[in-house]
């Protein structure tokens, strides 16, 4: 990431407040650039890797800036000051586009299409606005960033040659990456969101008809 606009001791204050780390921090042109980490895979603001696609995937505990860390950053550098912020996620010269773009990040697949993931699901944070906490004067976080994010839902159906969809269905997309193999299936997942992983019958189906083995099913359920 890189900043301008905002001194180096400002910087280091914002990220303190937020109990994340600088790595490799210097002088890049005219700001600073850096990675922007927690100080371990449990902390506050770290996130997860998304769950791979195939048979007894499992996701991993990272030393990673969440999605929320990020945007609780990039809105406090804004606050001191910043006359533009850069990195792998865009480019922005004013907090207003940054606003306005995040829900492109926020909803932006970072699984597969085997195993969709959003970057906003990947810890445990929730929708943890920022606002009396920022330095120097606060000012608070505009409400309409307070709101809670929309769950994110797949949407299953039987497609007919008129091009209608019938038997639709929904199921969140929190409860198929609670799956242990997210299984893209509508009738894997029972009404309340839990996945059929721990149903003998359903097992059996699976290992007949799609190559999984008993082992795959030790000690399944929701992890």
């Amino acid at each position: 990431m890189i900043v301008r606009g905002v001194n180096a001791q400002r910087l280091r204050e914002i990220v303190d407040s937020l109990g994340l780390e600088f790595d490799n921090f210097r002088a890049e042109g005219r700001g600073f650039g850096f990675r922007l980490i927690p100080p371990n895979s449990r902390a506050h603001y770290a996130r997860r890797s998304p769950r791979p696609g195939y048979a007894g995937g499992k996701s991993r505990r990272l030393k990673a800036t969440c999605y929320h860390g990020f945007r609780d950053f990039i809105r406090l550098a804004f606050e001191a000051g910043a006359s533009r912020v850069q990195s792998a996620w865009g480019k922005w010269p004013t907090r207003e586009l940054f606003e306005a773009e995040l829900p492109r990040l926020r909803d932006r697949n970072v699984g597969s299409l085997a195993a969709p993931c959003r970057m906003v699901d990947l810890c445990e944070c929730g929708d943890r606005a920022i606002g009396a906490a920022m330095l120097g004067d606060p000012s608070p976080v505009p409400e309409a960033a307070r709101a809670v994010e929309p769950e994110h839902e797949v949407q299953f159906g039987t497609l007919s040659p008129d091009g209608t969809v019938s038997d639709v269905r929904s199921i969140r997309q929190s409860d198929m990456l609670k799956c242990s193999h997210v299984i893209m299936v509508a009738d894997h997942y029972r009404e309340d969101g839990s996945c059929r992983c721990d149903d003998p019958t359903e097992q059996a189906k699976l290992i007949a008809e799609s190559g999984y083995t008993p082992a795959d099913f030790t000690g399944a359920a929701h992890d």
